[in-house]
């Protein structure tokens, strides 16, 4: 090998020579295809392209929420407020405001959130407090899309309408 040149393609590859032994790391922000061209001792060339895949991780994995409000209007019963925790590996857990809760979440697209609770206490905290409960983790299941705005997180259902609201804590 007589030369060695790597670049993303659409650059000039003049501009980006490797020289000797050695490598280079890359950590693009988004997907992008790099060429390698390769001159051989014969002087002719051989070139090679490789596309490195960005895929978003998921944002919300590590993260702690506290729920502010129903979309529906529904005012929050006094006491300690339904929580959220996203773990890493697709795992939620929370509050119910009665009840401890798990549930499997998936985050695809830009915005798209699904939920299925999976476990959950059976204790009774009276009327109020179970009905809460029931309609929080009933609209979780429901949750289509996010969006994360300053410090909030804030669920929508299919057709776009807002059905929960948290604080982050």
């Amino acid at each position: 090998i007589q030369a060695v040149w790597v670049y993303e393609v659409g650059e000039s590859f003049e501009r980006f020579p490797a020289t000797g032994d050695g490598s280079r790391s890359v950590c693009p922000a988004q997907t992008t295809t790099y060429e390698m061209r390769v001159q051989l001792r014969d002087g002719s060339i051989t070139t090679r392209q490789v596309t490195v895949a960005v895929n978003p991780g998921n944002q919300l994995a590590g993260s702690r929420w506290v729920l502010a409000a129903f979309g529906s209007g529904q005012p929050l019963e006094p006491g300690a407020p339904p929580t959220l925790e996203l773990n890493v590996g697709n795992f939620a857990q929370g509050f119910g405001g009665c009840n401890s809760f798990s549930a499997a979440y998936s985050v695809s697209a830009p915005s798209s959130i699904a939920f299925s609770v999976s476990g959950r206490g059976f204790v009774s905290c009276g009327p109020e407090l179970d009905a809460q409960e029931n309609l929080y983790l009933d609209t979780l299941n429901r949750a289509a899309s996010f969006v994360i705005s300053g410090n909030q997180l804030i669920l929508s259902d299919a057709a776009g309408q807002e059905t929960l609201r948290f604080i982050g804590r």
